[in-house]
């Protein structure tokens, strides 16, 4: 299959209120890409796409290139040694990283593809993380009794239910499952292995019904509010078909054509195509 692939792309997307956007180093292989932070930040008028370079416009050029270029030797010199695109980001951070800069990587990812929900998640459990372990976290501080520990912080410190802290703890566990994945973390050094997720309780749920439905939807709240705003975003997840929050945050106006919804489904990847209910119009 050849060697990991590594180039650098910019993020537009990202750009702060100074008009700078970040700069970073993709490793691509087998299908997948990783990303890693340069903490280059241009003008976007400043990038030369085909290049891959900071044009001598901006002022600070040559520094920047540097940058780049120490960069993509350490990258490409990792490449022909790995078997993944994650294990080229590692070498960037030295040997197998840190647990900080593993999920900061799995959040680029995911602001790469259209995954905001997702990333929110992972980052709120990396500032938990880093609220009980400090920071930058290794991967040594995850030993089935770092769990443990952590289990303990989000219970006792943070006052998260068991439902809550149940989640955090599967999501920490899929951190490390996919970087035994990505060769970052070897299977047998998996705290998960030697460790029972906690229990959580069972949760009741109760159906709306239609006369609740119309009274929440009548209701006058003032525009631009948060109680309008969530009441809305709710009653367009209903009337097209039970969006999940996570892809009715991300909704834009080119996903509806001809009174039908198009889009794709944040957490399965799959096309949703719905005739939109009227009163949702």
């Amino acid at each position: 299959m050849g060697s990991p692939t590594v180039s650098f792309v910019i993020r537009p997307d990202k750009i702060k209120a100074d008009g700078t956007a970040p700069i970073f180093l993709r490793a691509s292989y087998g299908g997948r890409s990783r990303y890693a932070s340069t903490g280059v930040r241009i003008a976007p008028r400043h990038w030369n796409g085909k290049k891959r370079r900071v044009k001598a416009a901006c002022p600070l050029a040559a520094l920047f290139n540097r940058r780049l270029d120490d960069l993509y030797s350490t990258a490409l010199a990792a490449s022909f040694e790995v078997g993944s695109a994650e294990q080229v980001i590692a070498a960037l951070d030295g040997s197998s990283g840190t647990v900080s800069g593993y999920v900061e990587r799995l959040m680029a990812g995911m602001d790469e593809n259209g995954r905001y929900w997702d990333r929110r998640k992972y980052a709120v459990l990396l500032n938990k993380l880093h609220s009980a372990f400090g920071e930058p976290l290794g991967w040594a501080s995850l030993s089935s009794e770092g769990l443990r520990k952590f289990e303990r912080y989000l219970r006792e410190q943070r006052g998260n239910s068991p439902n809550t802290t149940r989640r955090e703890m599967k999501r920490l566990s899929t951190v490390c499952n996919h970087a035994v994945r990505d060769g970052v973390l070897k299977d047998d050094r998996n705290p998960f292995q030697r460790y029972t997720l906690p229990k959580g309780e069972p949760v009741e749920k109760r159906r709306l019904s239609l006369q609740e439905i119309d009274k929440l939807a009548t209701v006058e709240l003032e525009e631009g509010t948060r109680k309008r705003i969530v009441r809305d975003s709710f009653l367009v997840a209903l009337y097209v078909g039970g969006l999940r929050i996570s892809d009715v945050i991300i909704l834009r106006p080119e996903n509806v054509k001809r009174n039908r919804l198009h889009q794709r489904m944040q957490k399965t990847g799959s096309i949703h195509d719905i005739e939109i209910a009227p009163v949702a119009l």
